[in-house]
């Protein structure tokens, strides 16, 4: 006797491309110290799904925006203490890079 069929379990989310976040592309060779994953950015245009804090964030704009990826946010300033930029992913999902001034 077949299984009832019951509702269709919602479809599961990709993970962070790992292009973007690998050694081979994007910021890999820089990030590492601490990945959260974000809920809402009431200080930006778009919330972010996770965040990733570097050690050098300039350089990781630069090999970001070197790689031709979509930046969301620019590079910037924050008044509470942090530069940052925003970067879509191949995914579609958006990353908050980030480092402490």
């Amino acid at each position: 006797m077949p299984a009832p069929e019951g509702p269709a379990s919602p479809p599961r989310p990709e993970p962070v491309n790992r292009r973007l976040l690998g050694r081979d592309r994007g910021i890999g060779g820089i990030a590492g110290r601490r990945v959260r994953v974000a809920d809402v950015a009431e200080t930006a245009p778009v919330t972010p799904h996770m965040s990733v804090e570097v050690d050098d964030v300039d350089a990781a704009h630069a090999a970001v925006r070197d790689s031709g990826a979509e930046i969301v946010y620019p590079l910037q300033d924050e008044e509470w203490g942090v530069r940052r930029f925003f970067v879509r992913d191949p995914s579609g999902r958006v990353v908050n890079v980030l480092g402490h001034r």
